[in-house]
């Protein structure tokens, strides 16, 4: 298996800054650049991209290869990334019994994303896991947001933000199956909340597998903090 971090080291056409110094993605690659971009890999400075503007332009593909969270806790994405209703697919990241801040997003602290469908791909991690974002802090806003990534967590994750902490999530569905062999603290949107800034609003869990039929979105077997929402 190889990560995508491992494959692209260099900035790829599909990872355009504008005029405005805004980015604009439409390819795999790009969105794999943003990893280390952020995360400060393949001999970039960090770049947290406080107060840029990141845009989806199409949908994308990032399967074959292994996913790494954008963002982690001594770098966290504090930007505004806005897939603009387009899907992101194939994620695949898997480690059952170690993986820890699994999501597309890992860290983000007063950050935004918002418009975005992650869409089918496999997240099988142990903690801290989420499908959107990992770990949402310091009043950062999840918004009209789509899951339906099939997913298997153990403690404090949950299907669109693992831990939520001072920030909002809202108009924001879980629509996949999640299950989970939850110690503690494992929800169909949030796993484990706290902060008198946050909020979850207007989210659902609806029970409906993608293609229509009828099911049950999340499946929970554990012992104890274990809700369909939260």
């Amino acid at each position: 298996e190889y990560y995508w971090t491992d494959l692209v080291t260099s900035q790829p056409e599909g990872y355009v800054v504008d005029g405005n110094g805004d980015v604009l993605i439409t390819t795999a690659e790009g969105m794999a650049w943003l990893i280390s971009t952020v995360n400060g890999l393949n001999g970039q400075d960090a770049n947290d991209y406080e107060d840029v503007v990141i845009r989806l332009e199409n949908d994308i593909d990032i399967s074959g290869n292994v996913w790494t969270s954008i963002g982690t806790e001594n770098n966290p994405f504090k930007g505004i990334f806005d897939g603009q209703g387009f899907d992101i697919n194939g994620i695949y990241m898997n480690n059952a019994e170690e993986g820890r801040n699994y999501g597309l997003f890992g860290y983000i602290n007063n950050a935004v994303i918002k418009d975005l469908v992650l869409g089918k791909g496999t997240i099988v991690g142990y903690e801290e896991c989420g499908g959107i974002a990992c770990f949402a802090d310091n009043m950062s806003l999840i918004d009209r947001c789509i899951v339906k990534t099939t997913m298997e967590y153990s403690h404090n994750s949950g299907g669109v933000v693992g831990i939520n902490r001072d920030s909002k999530i809202s108009n924001s569905t879980l629509m996949s199956e999640m299950f989970s062999t939850a110690e503690t603290y494992v929800g169909g949107i949030v796993g484990y909340v706290s902060g008198d800034g946050s909020a979850i609003y207007r989210c659902s869990n609806p029970s409906t597998k993608p293609n229509g039929t009828a099911a049950s979105a999340i499946i929970v077997k554990g012992a104890a903090r274990v809700g369909g929402i939260v």
